[in-house]
C-alpha cells in the first residue's frame, strides 16, 4: 500500500539530482553556448546517476497509476453519461485537467502551482461531481482521496536493466521491469542526434525520456493539453526570421529547433537531449521566440506575464525580442493578457476546423496531424516596430490551413466533426 505521508516523500524529491543547465542567453549566443551545454551533460550524468533516475522514474510511475486507479473508484463512477467510449475519454480528460491545475504536484518536477490554481482546479472537479448528483461536502472528500494519493511516497526501483527491441519495423520498444515503452524508429533516430551525452548510455536516457512523458500523459492514450505546430509553420516562421528561432514550449520528441534551441518542462531529463530548461527560467532579451503554451488556463496566464516582463526588458534596453504566440481563443485572462499588452503588433483567428496541428504523442503515432476543435489565436508582439508583421502572419496563416499530403479528405472530415461535435475543450495534449 502506498504511504500517505508527504514528509517522506519531500526529502526523496529534494535530493533528486538534476543537471545544470547553462544560462540561457539572447538567440545570437546561443551556437556559442550549446557546446559548452553539451560537454556539462557528460561530465555529469555517470551511468550510475541514470540508473538512478530511471529508478525514481518507475516509482513516480507506479503512484500515477495508483492516482488512476484512485480516480476510477472514487470520481470517475459518479460523474455519470452512457458507458461509451467518447464519455470513457471525456472522464479521463477531467483527471488531465485536474492533475494540469495542480502541475501534477508534487509527483513531477514542474514546479509548485499557485493557490489559485489549485482552488480553480478543485473547484472545476467539484462543479462536476455536483453536477452529476453528489454533495459537495462528499464531492470534496473524493478529490481530497485523490490530492493524498497524488502526495504519495516515491519508492524507487532498484533492479535497472533496460532492454531495447529494434527489430520491429512499426515500434521500437524499450523495456525494464514491467514497464515498456515505445517509439517511432524515426523519432528514436531524433532523440540519437538530439542525445548529448555518451552513446553507451543512450538506451537508458532514452528509456528514462519516454517514462518520464508516458507519466505525464497519466493514462496509456492519454491527451495532455497540446498540439504542437506543423513543420510547415515552423518553417516559415524560420525562413523569416534572421536568427535561430528558439521554441518556448518544447520536448525532445516534438522539437523543431533542434538542439540548443528549445526550452522544455523538464530541465532534468530533457537535458540530456539538448533542451535549454524551463521558459519561464530564461532570460530573453533578443531574438524570434515561438510560444505554443500548453492550454491550460493556469499555464496561459504565467506566459502571458512572462512574455510581457520580457518584451518591457528588451524595449528598455532597446533590443529587439519578437513573440510569436499560438493559443487556443478563450475568455482566460492570459488572452486577454496577450490582446492589452502595449508589444502586440497583429493579432488574427485561425477558425476551428480549417487549419492543422501536430498530435501531442507523435512519436507513437503514425497520424501526425489532426484538424484544430477550436478557434486558435495567432500573436504577434515585438519589443520594437516589427516590419512585415502582416505579411508573416499571411504566410503563417495559409502555412496552418495547409492539408497534410498523407491525409485523406473523408477521414478529415470525419475526425473533425468528431472533435467539434463530442471533445471536451477543457483539455488537450502535446
Amino acid at each position: 500500500m502506498i504511504s500517505q505521508n508527504w514528509s517522506k516523500l519531500k526529502p526523496q524529491c529534494a535530493k533528486k539530482p538534476r543537471p545544470k543547465c547553462a544560462p540561457d542567453r539572447p538567440s545570437k549566443l546561443v551556437r556559442r553556448g550549446s557546446k559548452t551545454k553539451r560537454s556539462k551533460h557528460r561530465e555529469e550524468v555517470s551511468k550510475n546517476r541514470l540508473l538512478q533516475w530511471v529508478g525514481l522514474e518507475l516509482g513516480r510511475w507506479d503512484v500515477m497509476d495508483e492516482v488512476v486507479a484512485g480516480y476510477d473508484l472514487h470520481i470517475s463512477p459518479s460523474l455519470g453519461g452512457a458507458d461509451s467510449k467518447r464519455n470513457e475519454q471525456k472522464r479521463k480528460r477531467h483527471l488531465e485537467a485536474w492533475l494540469w491545475a495542480r502541475m501534477f504536484h508534487p509527483l513531477l518536477p514542474l514546479g509548485e502551482p499557485s493557490a489559485e490554481a489549485l482552488k480553480h482546479g478543485d473547484e472545476q472537479l467539484l462543479q462536476k461531481l455536483v453536477n452529476a448528483g453528489l454533495s459537495k461536502k462528499e464531492a470534496r472528500a473524493r478529490i481530497r482521496k485523490l490530492a493524498i494519493i497524488l502526495s504519495s511516497e516515491i519508492v524507487p526501483a532498484t533492479d535497472i536493466r533496460v532492454q531495447v527491441d529494434e527489430h520491429s519495423s512499426d515500434l521500437i520498444k524499450l523495456r525494464c521491469g514491467k514497464r515498456t515503452v515505445e517509439v517511432l524508429p524515426r523519432y528514436f533516430a531524433k532523440l540519437r542526434d538530439l542525445h548529448v551525452g555518451s552513446s553507451l548510455q543512450f538506451h537508458l536516457a532514452v528509456f528514462l525520456l519516454l517514462a518520464r512523458y508516458r507519466v505525464l500523459q497519466v493514462h496509456d492514450k492519454g491527451g495532455g493539453n497540446q498540439g504542437a505546430l506543423p513543420e510547415s509553420v515552423f518553417g516559415v516562421l524560420q525562413k523569416w526570421s534572421s536568427t535561430p528561432v528558439i521554441e518556448a514550449f518544447a520536448s525532445p520528441l516534438n522539437t523543431l529547433a533542434g538542439a540548443g534551441y528549445y526550452h522544455s518542462a523538464f530541465s532534468d531529463v530533457d537535458g540530456l537531449f539538448g533542451s535549454r530548461g524551463s521558459f519561464f527560467e530564461a532570460s530573453i532579451l533578443e531574438g524570434v521566440v515561438e510560444v505554443n503554451p500548453p492550454f491550460d488556463e493556469a499555464i496561459v496566464w504565467r506566459t502571458a506575464v512572462f512574455c510581457q516582463q520580457c518584451l518591457e526588458r528588451a524595449a528598455a534596453d532597446k533590443k529587439m525580442l519578437t513573440f510569436v504566440v499560438v493559443i487556443p481563443e478563450t475568455d482566460w485572462p492570459g488572452h486577454a493578457e496577450f490582446l492589452r499588452s502595449q508589444f502586440l503588433c497583429r493579432s488574427i483567428t485561425l477558425l476551428a476546423g480549417n487549419h492543422f496541428y501536430q498530435v501531442g504523442n507523435q512519436h507513437l503515432n503514425h497520424c501526425r496531424t489532426y484538424p484544430a476543435s477550436r478557434n486558435t489565436s495567432l500573436l504577434l508582439l515585438s519589443s520594437r516596430p516589427l516590419a512585415g508583421a502582416n505579411a508573416l502572419c499571411t504566410k503563417l496563416h495559409t502555412a496552418f490551413q495547409t492539408q497534410p499530403a498523407a491525409t485523406k479528405p473523408a477521414l478529415l472530415f470525419i475526425r473533425c466533426f468528431f472533435e467539434l461535435r463530442f471533445m471536451n475543450c477543457e483539455s488537450f495534449f502535446f
